[in-house]
């Protein structure tokens, strides 16, 4: 039997509840080799392969979104796409051009290709709120400023209501830690265009919520996501100024 059949006949036999045995030289002697265990028993085996398959589907849909981030960042790594906005350009037309899901609130990290609608105006203390609104996109958080007020914005994707999904819903910040010193950052608000540009990056506790009341001369933009990716244990800041 040639290697391909005995490799087909191979893999048919793994599905097999009850295999065939089959003779194989081993390092002393001969010895039987089993392709599945003799006492497991039909109902058990297809059970346990059913389970094994649905886990592997689960994983491939919960890391998709990160994966995509980071294969789509890792080709275009080196070439930041920055789209140039001409001065007297239509409003509405600026959402169209940066493909942005809403020209009411919306962020765009060029650099990693990073893009969400802002659920605005949403209670950074309230857990049910919070985690309702970043499943829709990125929070505003309540009591900070909107751009172009010349004061603290403050926007977070933070969690999600059950642990598993924050790999999910969470995937339009994951690769913020990839941003440094001098990247782009652009927002719309009420068709209004603003651009920032990083300057500062730190990571704090947890409980570290007084930059929420971060307070300073003149406009900053503050983008917060938890760290390390698919955890709540730290807070990664960004802090950026107008461009």
């Amino acid at each position: 039997m040639s290697k391909k059949n005995k490799a087909g006949e191979g893999f048919k036999d793994f599905w097999r509840a009850r295999p065939r045995t089959r003779s194989g030289k081993v390092s002393k002697g001969k010895g039987v080799i089993f392709y599945n265990p003799q006492g497991v028993t039909k109902v058990v085996f297809y059970l346990s392969s059913v389970l094994f398959l649905c886990f592997l589907a689960g994983a491939v849909w919960l890391y998709t979104p990160l994966v995509k981030a980071i294969v789509r960042y890792q080709f275009h790594k080196g070439a930041e796409k920055v789209a140039i906005v001409p001065p007297k350009i239509d409003p509405v037309d600026i959402t169209k051009m940066l493909d942005l899901p809403s020209s009411e609130f919306s962020i765009y990290v060029p650099k990693i290709e990073a893009k969400s609608k802002v659920i605005r105006n949403v209670n950074a203390g309230n857990k049910t709120e919070y985690m309702d609104a970043l499943e829709e996109g990125v929070a505003h958080a309540a009591g900070s400023a909107y751009p172009g007020q010349g004061k603290t914005v403050y926007l977070f994707a933070h969690s999600t209501r059950w642990g598993l999904n924050q790999i999910r819903y969470n995937a339009v910040f994951y690769l913020l830690d990839e941003l440094v010193e001098g990247d782009l950052v652009q927002v719309v608000k009420d068709n209004k265009l603003y651009e920032y540009v990083v300057e500062e990056k730190k990571v704090v506790g947890a409980k570290e919520v007084e930059y929420l009341e971060y307070k300073e001369d003149g406009e900053v933009l503050i983008l917060q996501t938890c760290w390390p990716i698919g955890t709540t244990w730290k807070r990664l800041l960004l802090f950026a100024r107008p461009r």
